[in-house]
């Protein structure tokens, strides 16, 4: 069977109900999509459906459940670019189209890109009190979705560069932290994820969100992605 990256269902049992609000009671208008551009093909694979509408749905997911924010421009943005990565690692193009004619929409008062261009805003080091698997408080912005290939492994990227993973019983707790890269030649950032009691595993994340990890014997692998 063909192998199809990147495209994970992630369940959550906590859904904020003032996230709905800012998306449908506090918004009037309508928006128009469409899931590719003419003279492209929409692709969906066995396991998870249509890339486009499995994207939607998980953006839905995490702006109306860990985000602290929702609204549509944001929501549309991430579903366009999860949808555009999501062809291109699975070898073809497909890019959504939108008209969103929507007002009364809370916007979000962060930057997105701003908070993952280059090494800026990054740990320079390991934070202090830093403890793996204690829970987190959400307090911050959901940056990015960071997804390994090998088991379909979710985590996120919040805006104060914790990384955390969400469980269904007891909800997200750290599990690593975005610091700085030791080849700021090659990479933008790393992942600092401790995978074991007292091993840290490092993965690097290139300019177009690729995660990869060394390999002594085969150099890098690429081992994941990254949707901003």
């Amino acid at each position: 069977m063909e192998e199809f990256k990147g495209q994970v269902n992630l369940s959550f049992s906590i859904r904020n109900p003032e996230r709905f609000k800012e998306l449908y009671e506090n918004s009037t208008g309508i928006l128009t999509a469409s899931s590719s551009i003419p003279g492209q093909v929409s692709k969906c694979s066995p396991q998870l459906g249509s890339y486009f509408t499995s994207s939607f749905v998980e953006v839905h997911k995490e702006l109306t459940s860990i985000s602290n924010n929702s609204n549509w421009e944001d929501l549309i943005r991430k579903v366009t670019d999860r949808t555009e990565r999501l062809a291109e690692i699975n070898n073809f193009t497909q890019t959504p189209q939108f008209e969103i004619r929507v007002t009364g929409v809370n916007r979000a008062s962060i930057g997105w890109d701003g908070l993952i261009s280059g090494n800026n805003n990054v740990f320079n080091e390991r934070p202090n009190n830093f403890q793996c698997n204690n829970p987190y408080v959400q307090s911050q912005y959901v940056v990015a979705r960071i997804v390994m290939f090998s088991n379909n492994r979710v985590f996120f990227l919040m805006s104060d560069n914790y990384i955390v993973e969400y469980f269904p019983y007891s909800g997200l707790v750290f599990r690593g932290y975005r610091g700085s890269t030791a080849f700021p030649n090659q990479f933008c950032w790393a992942i600092f994820n401790p995978d074991s009691p007292n091993t840290f595993l490092v993965w690097e994340v290139d300019r177009r969100g690729l995660i990869w990890m060394g390999n002594s014997f085969v150099g890098y692998q690429n081992v994941g992605i990254v949707y901003y």
